[in-house]
């Protein structure tokens, strides 16, 4: 009846944080198993350094003085079961430990002795266990007898009445301490288990610190946080992520080249009726794998069969030219400096269908040539002569590059880097792009981990090992 009664939206809240907590430990296991280790070892070696302890234990009888009368049997019964909890006391007592020293000839101060020795009665019964403690097997044990002959005798004394006559209650030591080889403590097995137990506790909590002192977006849900663009793919962790290396899309339908099909099949899907055909990708800061997301979706555009044209609008670093394999010494730089038509400077490269438009020499006032009319003429031309036009620029924040030239074009792919991009950076940079008024169609989340790309990556890796076998 409850789960009927339940509000959707907590129900959503308690899922998604349970996934999050999830990811969270899937992303940092390591750190809980090397805490559950080192807690583990910590609680083993511990144990082993520490003096073995050995105990011993006696149970005696008490009994009332015997009758004929049924009624007097039944009564000294209960009145035997009441004594058993007075008896526990005078265990310790200071007469019968002192006495048991004397006898026994242990080597131990009357403290020592009340310290190592306990008593303890089962309940309803009218057992009597009495247990010593030592470093010494031998010593419990002998200490553990005199103390129970000693409390014998003691009773015996206290039991018998004044006027004489025999004792109304008596002890009998029914199982005499024995010498014990195994120790009761350390209990090393117990004691390294738990060592782990408590280390994966600390281990979760220490993920969970860690994530949220972490700023960096690692997820869906935290971009969700920064904008309500929508996230148009997830891009796994793969060798080239960093370099701008070209995903090979003739190899199948591996987990990489899927996620920058996901990316052109989103990006088509933002205005069926009027897709975006001159897009800029851009990050918040350096090294987020801006140019990757450029070189990988113009190439899996032009996989589509459609005429696709590269722009390497990054005057001041130009990494997408050097990857395409072009000449890099002509290019936007040089028709924006007046030198010709822009499709002039126009080259292939080694993908079939994309060509490349590199940056040229390095100017040194991009941003004024990036917002110049002539800019704007040029990439007019671009959307006249090519299906789709990529265009990689510079990061948002260190410089304004991305923002005047995106004044040109019909919108942006954001990319953020998993685990490196800040969520203060990220949102800092879209905010920028909002005031320039230049529309961001979504986000590319760069360098998953491949255990948080999603399940639909899994089951096309499956299916290209099956067909690579």
């Amino acid at each position: 009846m409850s789960s009927l009664n339940a509000v959707p939206g907590e129900v959503d809240s308690g899922a998604t944080a349970l996934r999050d907590i999830l990811g969270i430990v899937r992303d940092k296991w390591w750190i809980v198993l090397i805490v559950s280790l080192v807690c583990g070892v910590l609680g083993m070696a511990f144990s082993w350094i520490q003096q073995p302890v050995y105990k011993s234990t006696s149970t005696l009888y008490v009994s009332s003085a015997p009758s004929n009368d049924p009624a007097s049997a039944y009564q000294g019964g209960l009145a035997s079961q009441q004594r058993v909890a007075s008896y526990v006391s005078l265990t310790t007592s200071d007469e019968v430990i002192s006495n048991a020293l004397e006898v026994s000839g242990v080597s131990l101060s009357q403290s020592e002795a009340m310290s190592a020795v306990s008593a303890s009665a089962a309940p309803d019964t009218v057992l009597l266990s009495v247990s010593a403690v030592s470093g010494d097997p031998r010593e419990a044990s002998v200490l553990v007898n005199a103390v129970a002959a000693e409390l014998v005798r003691y009773v015996a004394e206290l039991e018998s009445p004044n006027s004489g006559g025999p004792a109304l209650a008596k002890l009998t030591v029914v199982s005499p301490g024995q010498v014990e080889d195994a120790p009761v403590s350390p209990q090393i097995v117990r004691n390294t288990f738990v060592s782990v137990m408590v280390g994966l506790i600390l281990g979760l909590v220490l993920c969970l610190v860690l994530s949220r002192l972490d700023s960096s977006v690692r997820s869906e849900e935290a971009v969700r946080r920064i904008t309500e663009r929508p996230v148009l793919s997830s891009v796994p962790s793969y060798p080239g992520t960093s370099s701008g290396n070209v995903v090979d899309f003739s190899s199948g339908s591996t987990p990489v080249a899927e996620s920058y099909r996901k990316l052109r099949a989103n990006l088509s899907f933002i205005d069926i009726d009027n897709p975006p055909r001159l897009v800029l990708v851009t990050s918040a800061g350096a090294s987020e794998g801006k140019t990757s997301t450029a070189l990988n979706l113009a190439a899996s555009i032009a996989e589509s069969g459609k005429k696709v044209l590269l722009v390497d609008a990054d005057l001041r670093r130009p990494t997408a030219s050097r990857s395409s394999g072009v000449d890099i010494a002509v290019g936007l730089s040089n028709y924006l400096h007046g030198d010709g038509d822009i499709l002039d400077f126009v080259q292939s490269s080694r993908t079939v269908g994309l060509s490349v438009l590199a940056a040229g020499s390095l100017p040194p006032n991009p941003s004024e040539l990036l917002g110049s009319n002539r800019s704007g003429a040029g990439f007019q031309v671009l959307r006249d002569s090519f299906d789709m036009v990529v265009v990689d620029s510079p990061p948002v924040l260190p410089v304004a590059d991305a923002l005047v030239v995106g004044q040109w074009l019909d919108g942006v792919v954001f990319v953020v880097r998993s685990g490196s991009t800040g969520v203060t950076d990220a949102a800092a940079a879209i905010r920028q792009l909002d005031i320039a008024s230049v529309d961001v169609l979504g986000v590319v989340i760069n360098d998953v981990p491949a255990s948080g790309t999603g399940g639909e990556y899994g089951y096309l890796a499956d299916a290209g090992d099956r067909e690579h076998s």
